[in-house]
Order: structure tokens, then sequence, then C-alpha cells
């Protein structure tokens, strides 16, 4: 991939992370359920639930009461096409909005995009208490807080998948911290063998 394909998607993941604020920031209204809209599966504990997106490739295991915002353009990620967006899943009671969204496929090395990746979000100055891991060769971890007078924390995964795609899961809110958010995208799983 040369570097200006690097760079755009690393903007795009950028982007995509700050454009979330205004699904975590906002009031929660009636979704629109459409036939392609995520699944949530209850499982034995009520509070529990696993949250797939659209085309079955992202799973998240979280506690809530998420509900899916996917046809509610409040809470799309500003400046994403929607058809990118393959989760949207909003709890009212935390105010915390969970999204997954497709940014296309990798055109070289993932470490060469995570190492982009991480120089973009560490050099943006509009970002507070910036914190960065590499979780593994094809995941990149990150969270921190933004905005002026209303400010919301936000954690990320970035992930390069089997099949080359690059998937980013957020979790967005103005309540909860950093930590919280990473604990809430503790368990999410990529498959891309089906």
């Amino acid at each position: 991939m040369n570097n200006f394909n690097i760079f755009i998607s690393a903007l795009i993941s950028v982007a995509l992370l700050t454009a979330c604020n205004n699904g975590a920031s906002n009031a929660a209204s009636s979704a629109n359920q459409e036939s392609s809209a995520p699944v949530v599966n209850e499982t034995a504990t009520p509070n529990k639930v696993k949250l797939s997106s659209k085309d079955g490739l992202i799973n998240i295991n979280v506690e809530g009461e998420f509900v899916d915002k996917s046809g509610d353009a409040q809470f799309l990620p500003e400046g994403e096409d929607p058809k990118n967006v393959l989760l949207l899943q909003y709890d009212e009671a935390r105010d915390v909005s969970i999204s997954a969204v497709e940014s296309g496929a990798l055109k070289d090395k993932a470490d060469a995009f995570f190492a982009t990746l991480k120089q973009n979000i560490e050099s943006d100055k509009t970002l507070k208490d910036v914190q960065v891991e590499t979780i593994n060769e094809q995941r990149l971890a990150y969270g921190f807080s933004s905005g002026e007078e209303t400010v919301v924390q936000e954690y990320c995964l970035t992930d390069v998948a089997s099949n080359k795609h690059i998937y980013t899961t957020c979790a967005i809110s103005g309540q909860l911290t950093v930590n919280d958010l990473k604990a809430i995208l503790s368990d999410v799983k990529i498959s891309t063998s089906s």
C-alpha cells in the first residue's frame, strides 16, 4: 500500500472515532428495524447479550440493554457511508454507543498500516489522554477523550481480518471512562471463515 492509501485509511479510522461522538451524546430514539439490521441474541443471563454485525462477521459479547440504531441517522458515524456501518447499537442507561465499520481492503502489510494509524492518533492534538496498544499482529487498540464543551471517551479496536479487510469497532460514552469502554469491548471476535 502506498503512503497515500495508508494515510487515507488511517484518516478514515480516526474520522470514524471522532465522528462516533454524535451517537454517544444524542438522546435515544426509536430504531427502524430493517432486514439487514444487526442481530441481538440474548443469552441465559438477562443483561448478557451477543451483538452481531449485519454480515455476521463481528460478534461482541457484552452486558447491557443495547438497542439497534442502524436506521437512525443521528447515530451514524459522521461522513461514513451507511453501507460500511456493520453494527450500530446504543445502551441508553449507560450512554454507550457501539459501532463496527468496514473500511475496505488492506493493500499492504498490517504492521505498516498500524504504525501509520498509531502515529496519526498520537499526533492528533484534538485528542486527550491517548492510549494506544498493539494487541497482536492483526489488532490495534486505542482510547482517548475528545471534545471541549461535551467530553466523550472512546475506545476502539482496529482489526485486519484474515480476509485482509479493515474493521474498526468502537465504544463511545459521555459518562464512562476509557477503561470502562475497554472492558465493554473485551470480547470482540471477527470471523471471516464462513
